[in-house]
């Protein structure tokens, strides 16, 4: 895009939805590392110390809550002489984190790019402006039901551009059904792997595919809509080996 065309791009509303913006939970942090953190601490004696900041000895497992994960998570540089342990525990939220920073920052390398963070479909309910592109992780805390239930209030609501994201192998494979379930137009939806959005360049190049005139977005959807309530039931794709030439 030249610098040009960059001038004349009217603002674009972008909002990611992914459960790593929120702080960890026991569903983020692999029950196995959890174990293995509250041996450690037993055997380093640290539980009264840990106790009187995070309000948990971290001495049973099982009995540890989201919201001590949450505080030990915030409060980590409290203990650096237990950095290792920590680092152990929570590295697997910690490279989600990173990868949704760079997809963040490939964003708003973007002209003109206005960005909002939700968390979770109640969080989502927050957002108050019309959206025109929206990243969505595929698999939140709650599971593909809840990042469908996003997908079809982005439709219903927003009539927005979505981006599919995922770092799970088998996402690429659903992203089709997916999209029929939460009834959103192949033109105006998209799959790609975290792995590759990490890259500000691929960001880049799927953000050019928005159309400038979000109007036009809208009117579209309104047309399938009208021809859907017109019908008395949804309109039927027609798949590219269907096509007699």
């Amino acid at each position: 895009m030249t610098d040009q065309q960059d001038s004349l791009r009217s603002e674009l509303r972008i909002a990611v939805v992914d459960d790593a913006f929120a702080p960890p939970s026991r569903d983020s942090v692999r029950s196995e590392l959890i174990d293995e953190f509250c041996s450690s601490v037993d055997e380093c004696d640290l539980a009264e110390s840990l106790n009187e900041s995070v309000g948990s000895d971290f001495l049973a497992p099982a009995l540890v809550s989201d919201d001590e994960l949450s505080a030990l998570y915030e409060k980590r540089s409290q203990f650096s002489e237990f950095s290792d342990e920590l680092d152990a525990l929570f590295f697997d939220f910690d490279e989600r984190r990173r990868d949704l920073d760079k997809i963040t920052a490939g964003i708003q390398l973007f002209p003109n790019v206005t960005l909002v963070r939700y968390s979770s479909l109640d969080d989502m309910k927050k957002c108050t402006d019309l959206q025109h592109v929206v990243f969505l992780d595929y698999y939140l805390k709650d599971g593909t039901n809840e990042s469908r239930e996003i997908a079809r209030q982005v439709y219903k609501s927003h009539r927005a551009f979505l981006v599919l994201m995922s770092d799970h192998t088998d996402a690429e494979s659903g992203e089709e059904a997916f999209r029929k379930n939460t009834k959103l137009l192949r033109g105006f939806f998209r799959y790609l792997p975290k792995a590759k959005l990490v890259d500000p360049d691929v960001v880049y190049r799927t953000l050019l595919f928005v159309p400038d005139n979000t109007d036009v977005c809208h009117a579209i959807h309104d047309l399938v809509d009208a021809l859907e309530l017109t019908l008395g039931g949804a309109v039927q794709e027609v798949e590219k080996d269907e096509i007699e030439v």
